[in-house]
């Protein structure tokens, strides 16, 4: 019994790969999405300079690279040393440690501007947080070609890393439902009604689906939504039919989630969760499938005296999914005979033919799932004699290869780990119980934990604690007056000020850390940022143009409008936020 339920709880490592290079992905987009505003969310020069966020009421276990200069090209520097780390992570070399300064760099991002942070910025970090404790690097990745450990490595695992990537992906749905259970509009099943009547996160889909679909499928879907949060995520370590209802349910759900709600990352992040859990049966399938081509079974000799090479062969068989390749060192195995003649390596197709540098190129990568699309691009002329010089030269002088060194994997853990890690799920629990909980508070002496690796967390996901949650539209109007009296409305995109609720208010963000700044610092007053706001485009308009076209003045005004019952809403409520006269 024990053995059947630890097998239940075991990971595939090819899941774990999986895993491992969608984070890479996510982690990879978000510093793409992050740098085009690099400036005015990073440097001193943008809305929240170092010295002014360092007066605020912030945490002081907040720590961040980033403090240490204020300069756009520092920000930068720091986004491209993040970037190549993740690059590592993606490959998987140096897998531990990779992921350690992914989490730390990232971590470091948030921390230097929480004000622009969502649900999936927190859940990202958090998965990264765990990696730490799960061998990610122990199957498709450059760490696993260059294993010289004589122990062979199992296709699955157990350890408490899988305890906490599991209660991690729980928590988010099973604390999300606790909170739509205090709402009386979920209970009743008015939950997607009101969620998708709040413009500012719907989509075009998302507003024709709440203004078309009968309320009683809308309450259908709000009651399955709740049933999905409950149940699914307990069938992620439940045996593998069960495993892919389990999935099925969450990607399904949240991919109706993307669709309809403009929640940016979010759905992104929450099926990358997903991946570690996928069952050894599907990838048994997979590999299966390609096993079974003819073109896939190919031999690979190569002259040994080139340590390069024999790293190069290794590192492409692993990463691209040829694992029938046979790869023979002609200088060791005394038993085979082929002749390379000048070159470094050859290869034997399914059909016997020798084939050496471009030609034996063409046909691993023809065999590779991965790289097979691309050899129509590289089969032109130019890349051929490019390919041809690359793979006469022995490469032993590459610093990139020198440094790639054969060492053994180790992916058993300690008892000293699995306590920290128990320690940390428990401040975890607490922490998302501190959320829900009237009177809970997790003791001050233990919170600088949570505080200083950014495991603090709380999931709400369209709901409220209050009992019957107040359901708005919210936008601003940012009138701008110039000094020749003109005035534009800068939350509009510069256009004429208009007091009427905008057509899909939803794409009028930029993005969506335009989009968490102003909804959170609108709705929440917060005048300090607003202010900083403020003076940012006073600075960044009257020093590009001239003196009659400087901005005078801004206003911030909150506009309020009620989701009632019914399809209607409140009128619309105006109230004035600040008025801030730019700096002569």
């Amino acid at each position: 019994m024990q053995e059947k339920t630890m097998g239940i709880l075991k990971l595939d490592l090819r899941s774990l790969a999986f895993f491992r290079i969608g984070l890479s992905i996510l982690v990879i987009g978000d510093l793409l999405s992050r740098i085009l505003d690099i400036k005015v969310f990073y440097s001193d020069y943008g809305i929240l300079p170092r010295v002014v966020q360092l007066q605020t009421d912030i945490n002081s276990w907040f720590f961040s690279f980033h403090y240490a200069n204020g300069t756009v090209l520092f920000q930068v520097l720091l986004f491209l040393i993040e970037a190549f780390f993740t690059i590592l992570l993606l490959v998987g070399y140096r897998t531990k440690l990779s992921t350690f300064i992914v989490w730390l760099l990232l971590t470091s991002i948030h921390a230097r501007n929480p004000f622009i942070l969502d649900g999936s910025d927190w859940y990202l970090r958090l998965l990264l947080f765990w990696s730490n404790f799960l061998p990610l690097g122990a199957s498709y990745s450059i760490d696993s070609a260059l294993n010289n450990s004589t122990i062979k490595i199992p296709k699955q695992i157990f350890c408490i890393g899988n305890i906490a990537i599991f209660l991690q992906t729980a928590f988010v749905y099973w604390f999300a439902v606790v909170v739509k259970l205090h709402n009386i509009e979920w209970i009743q099943g008015y939950g997607v009604y009101y969620s998708l009547s709040e413009i500012q996160y719907t989509t075009d889909l998302g507003w024709k689906l709440v203004n078309n679909l009968p309320m009683k499928y809308q309450q259908f879907l709000s009651h399955l939504v709740i049933i999905i949060e409950v149940f699914a995520p307990a069938l992620l370590f439940a045996p593998a039919k069960l495993r892919y209802l389990g999935l099925l349910s969450l990607f399904f759900m949240q991919i109706g989630f993307g669709a309809c709600l403009d929640i940016e990352a979010f759905p992104f992040v929450s099926t990358c969760a997903l991946l570690p859990f996928l069952p050894a049966s599907l990838w048994d399938k997979l590999i299966n499938h390609f096993e079974n081509k003819k073109e896939t079974n190919l031999t690979v000799y190569y002259d040994g005296r080139s340590n390069a090479w024999g790293k190069i062969i290794l590192i492409v068989k692993t990463l691209f999914l040829l694992p029938k390749t046979q790869i023979i060192n002609i200088n060791t195995d005394s038993s085979t005979y082929f002749d390379l003649g000048e070159n470094k390596f050859g290869v034997i197709d399914p059909n016997d033919r020798p084939l050496f540098k471009s030609d034996a190129l063409y046909t691993i990568f023809h065999a590779s799932p991965l790289l097979s699309p691309l050899l129509p691009i590289i089969k032109g002329e130019f890349f051929k004699t490019s390919i041809d010089k690359f793979c006469m030269k022995d490469h032993e002088n590459s610093m990139i290869l020198n440094d790639l060194k054969f060492q053994p994997i180790k992916i058993s853990s300690n008892f000293v780990m699995n306590i920290v890690v128990v320690s940390l799920l428990i401040y975890c629990y607490c922490s998302n119980v501190e959320h829900v909980h009237p009177t809970y508070r997790i003791p001050d002496k233990y919170r600088s934990i949570g505080s200083l690796l950014h495991i603090d967390q709380w999931w709400f996901m369209f709901a409220s604690l209050e009992e019957s949650g107040e359901w708005y539209n919210f936008w601003l109007v940012i009138p701008g007056t110039f000094k020749d009296g003109s005035t534009i409305d800068f939350f509009n995109h510069g256009k004429p000020v208009s007091w009427n609720k905008p057509e899909h208010l939803s794409n009028i963000y930029k993005n969506r850390f335009w989009k968490k700044f102003l909804i959170g610092a609108g709705k929440g007053n917060q005048t300090n940022q607003i202010s900083n706001y403020a003076n940012y485009l006073c600075n960044e308009i009257n020093l590009n143009h001239r003196k009659d076209k400087h901005l005078k003045s801004i206003e911030f005004y909150g506009m309020y409008e009620r989701i009632l019952p019914d399809f209607k809403v409140s009128e619309i409520k105006k109230y004035l936020i600040l008025e801030y006269q730019c700096p002569r």
